[in-house]
Order: C-alpha cells, then sequence, then structure tokens
C-alpha cells in the first residue's frame, strides 16, 4: 500500500495523480504525477511535474518537471528538467 497524506495542493490538478506524504504543491500542475515523493516544495506552474524524489524545493514555472533526485533547491524558470540529482 501506498500511503498519501498531510498534502497541501493549491491551483488547477495540482498533486492529482500524486503519490507520497507532507508535499506542497502551489500552482496549476504543481507535483502533478508526481511518482513517490515525501517532503517536498512546489511552488509555479507545472513546477515538480511528473517527479521522483524527497526533500526537494522547486520554484519557479516549470521547474525541476520530471526530476528524478532528493535534497535539491532548485529556483528559476524550467531549471533542473529531466535530471537525475541526488545532493
Amino acid at each position: 500500500n501506498v500511503e498519501v497524506e498531510n498534502n497541501v495542493a493549491i491551483g488547477t490538478e495540482a498533486f492529482t495523480g500524486g503519490l507520497g506524504s507532507y508535499n506542497f504543491a502551489l500552482g496549476a500542475h504543481a507535483l502533478q504525477d508526481n511518482v513517490n515523493g515525501n517532503d517536498n516544495i512546489a511552488i509555479g506552474n507545472f513546477a515538480g511535474y511528473a517527479s521522483d524524489g524527497s526533500n526537494n524545493i522547486l520554484i519557479g514555472s516549470g521547474t525541476g518537471e520530471s526530476l528524478v533526485g532528493t535534497r535539491n533547491i532548485i529556483i528559476g524558470r524550467e531549471l533542473g528538467n529531466t535530471k537525475t540529482i541526488d545532493n
């Protein structure tokens, strides 16, 4: 069983289809289809969309889209997309 609890999602389809707990998504499609991440913060339209990882802070439109990684802070428009990053 996959537990999904204690998430906050504000925006059209924010965190829909997402798996994981203790995430904050602000913006249309932010953290939508998040594969299996916990403790993420995504602010901006499509920030963290289809990402997989935990403990990430993603700020900016499209930032961290399809990101695979943990413990990242990425700020800026469309940065960190389709990357595998672990810090």
